[in-house]
């Protein structure tokens, strides 16, 4: 079982290949990912958002 706060349809398909009986709980699926991977529409990185960005801190603390 997954639980996730947001999927892609394409994060789902690719679990589904490896795992077809796989459960996947999400609370929004968004309709895809752009050409550099991030969820469309507007996301972005979810590490970052859910992390930090690592660089943006370290610019900060200079």
């Amino acid at each position: 079982m997954i639980a996730s706060v947001i999927a892609t349809n394409y994060g789902i398909d690719r679990v589904h290949r490896e795992d077809n009986n796989a459960e996947i709980y999400a609370v929004a699926v968004d309709p895809r990912v752009n050409e550099d991977g991030y969820i469309v529409p507007g996301l972005g990185d979810a590490g970052d958002r859910a992390l930090g960005d690592l660089k943006l801190e370290l610019k900060t603390k200079k």
